[in-house]
């Protein structure tokens, strides 16, 4: 899987995510060194941050579905305890405790048929999260969709 830590000097201050960003780069940055191209560290660590489905375009480590962590909000080297069964909340909010989500990917040859696809399923619930363009395909551009899993 990837994960992305931003460098703390690109999160804007106001940023509700700038202190965590900015703690998690530190703990990382005391371990290993960042560099510019893909290095191994072979060494177990566990991750928290805002999950991103991204698009292939043959980054290495990539997910089967090609959801990333970016950005990293924390990060444990050499954790010593399980990794928690519930999500960690974000902070001052709540994680719904029930509910499990589904989700969709609906794809367009152009912006403006994406998003009428994307408003037709809104009255069912649906939900846009993210947006890709994989100029290699037809219909190049992909939304990404969640809703409440139905009863």
């Amino acid at each position: 899987m990837v994960a992305e830590i931003p460098s703390p000097d690109c999160v804007d201050p106001s940023s509700a995510f700038a202190s965590k960003i900015r703690s998690a780069r530190q703990k990382f940055d005391s371990k290993l060194t960042a560099a510019g191209d893909f290095q191994t560290a072979n060494l177990p660590v566990r991750v928290v941050g805002v999950g991103l489905f991204d698009f292939f375009h043959h980054q290495r480590g990539a997910a089967p579905n090609v959801v990333e962590l970016h950005p990293v909000l924390d990060i444990t080297f050499q954790p010593t305890t399980p990794s928690p069964s519930e999500p960690v909340p974000p902070a001052g909010g709540n994680v719904p405790s029930g509910p499990r989500w589904e989700y969709r990917l609906i794809t367009s040859s152009t912006t403006e048929a994406l998003l009428s696809q994307a408003n037709s399923l809104g009255s069912q619930g649906w939900e846009m999260v993210g947006v890709a363009v994989d100029p290699s395909r037809p219909d190049k551009f992909v939304g990404y969709l969640k809703r409440l899993k139905q009863p």
